[in-house]
């Protein structure tokens, strides 16, 4: 009986430990399986008819970035986070102002050091440019 009781215990405990103490989800639990829409860089909106997007998948990042679609892989701790190893398919822009958000966008991403997540809001900043996203729901 005793070892029934331990093991309940232990078990408990581990389970305790892993619960956020602040009964709030985790930064990690909530990009994980999310998907979001560009709504800014830095202080401009955008206005596209086909905005860029990003999903967090088992530390794998994918999505499209005005131009092309694009897959990366990422790393998150705390409220760091940096991209790495990005592949993207290389179709032309139709115009320079669609390229010039696929450049920021990426370039952003690339540089990476820390994000913000604010209510349905996730901000990611980069050496010379912020992309601000909506949670897709």
């Amino acid at each position: 009986m005793k070892k029934v009781i331990f093991i309940i215990f232990i078990g408990l405990f581990i389970v305790g430990c892993a619960i956020p103490r602040n009964g709030q989800a985790s930064n990690a639990d909530i990009l994980e399986n999310s998907s979001w829409t560009l709504v800014g860089i830095s202080n401009e909106s955008l206005n596209l008819k086909k905005a860029p997007t990003i999903q967090f998948l088992q530390n794998r990042a994918s999505g499209f970035n005005s131009v092309n679609n694009f897959n990366a892989n990422y790393k998150l701790s705390n409220n760091n986070l940096i991209f790495s190893d990005m592949v993207s398919t290389r179709m032309a822009a139709l115009s320079f102002e669609l390229s010039k958000i696929e450049e920021r966008f990426t370039n952003t991403l690339l540089s990476t050091d820390f994000f913000e997540l604010k209510d349905d809001f996730l901000t990611i900043y980069g050496a010379n440019d912020s992309l601000i996203f909506k949670k897709i729901k």
